[in-house]
């Protein structure tokens, strides 16, 4: 550590940790596993090296916060490379709080640290829950008031750190593509596949996942092709005109009140690995014309006549098909019930 960490530099241990050093290292530890949902990565150790450069005071808080960042990257690394399941469930962040001269300050210097009459340190996982709170009446005691004055000023600096820890990672979440993912859609309806996915990927994250499926189904055919929509038809090349071709073939004859259809989407969010799965469904309703009209939209849409829009999909603007669409609609679910519980 340099100084003003302490008031000389204070060399690294080479003959073993000291008492001190073994109690920070333990809080370290104990802190950083609070970010880690599971250990279903299997056997393997990861050491973070907290060697503080230098700090203003509460080294061990520092170490906490950088090693977060650390321990992501680490555990990204070892998904990427490994092919594992990335355990990483929430950041951590820590800060040290204390009273000097009667008044609640945030991250004490080395100054303001020896004169602190209570000094702590509040350690918290994103985005609102604690790890672990130590407080220390250094020169005298201090009131359950003065208590919640502090904790309450550790929880506005971390909340400060959360956004900088966020601005050092990419914005991909480290997860390298594995074999076999195109094989996840293995349900029957557009729920079981949206759940499917969603429980893959949060078994892989640790990160809150919402996932979805999607299609067609027309009444009449018992609400095919839905799942198979995107493969209703056998086809070599172009697929999209071979599904056409094949839901026309199958409802030749049919007058227009057997010719009802609905898009439907369905997502799931799952906030973590044991977290219960939210649904969330979105359709729109129709009927499936005889012939195709408009270029716009892709899939089936040329087909598909929308009763809100008295227009078929491929002949309305993105703008006003994103009004009506299935997808939209479950997204607008999605984001109502968000905006009321959170993740």
């Amino acid at each position: 550590m340099l100084p003003r960490a302490t008031t000389t530099r204070t060399s690294r241990e080479r003959r073993g940790a000291g008492g001190r050093t073994s109690e920070i290292q333990r809080l370290i530890g104990r802190s950083l596993r609070a970010s880690v949902d599971s250990f279903a990565f299997g056997e393997y150790t990861i050491r973070i090296d907290c060697d503080v450069l230098q700090a203003d005071g509460g080294t061990r808080t520092a170490s906490v916060t950088g090693g977060m960042v650390a321990l992501v990257d680490a555990m990204r690394w070892l998904s990427k490379t490994h092919g594992v399941s990335n355990p990483f469930a929430r950041l951590v962040a820590a800060v040290s709080v204390g009273i000097v001269d009667g008044e609640p300050r945030l991250d004490l210097c080395y100054e303001e640290d020896v004169a602190a009459i209570v000094d702590a340190n509040v350690v918290k996982a994103h985005p609102d829950q604690y790890v672990e709170m130590q407080g220390t009446g250094e020169g005298g005691t201090f009131t359950r008031a003065e208590w919640d004055k502090l904790v309450s000023l550790a929880d506005d600096g971390i909340a400060e750190i959360f956004q900088a820890q966020n601005h050092v990672f990419p914005d991909d979440i480290g997860l390298g593509e594995m074999p076999n993912e195109e094989n996840i859609e293995t349900g029957t309806t557009f729920s079981a596949n949206a759940r499917l996915k969603a429980e893959y990927f949060v078994k892989r994250s640790g990160l809150p996942t919402v996932a979805e499926d999607s299609g067609l189904e027309v009444f009449a055919l018992g609400g095919r092709p839905g799942v198979r929509s995107k493969r209703f038809a056998l086809a070599a090349k172009d697929q999209t005109n071979a599904n056409n071709v094949e839901l026309l073939r199958r409802l030749a004859g049919a007058p227009p009140v057997r010719r009802g259809a609905r898009y439907r989407c369905v997502m799931v969010l799952i906030a973590n690995r044991s977290a219960v799965p939210r649904v969330f469904d979105g359709m729109c309703r129709g009927r499936i014309l005889d012939e195709p009209q408009g270029t716009g939209g892709f899939g089936y849409d040329p087909l598909f006549f929308s009763e809100d829009l008295d227009k078929t999909f491929a002949n309305a603007t993105p703008e006003e098909k994103n009004t009506v669409s299935h997808r939209s609609r479950a997204v607008t679910a999605f984001l109502e019930w968000l905006a009321i519980h959170g993740t």
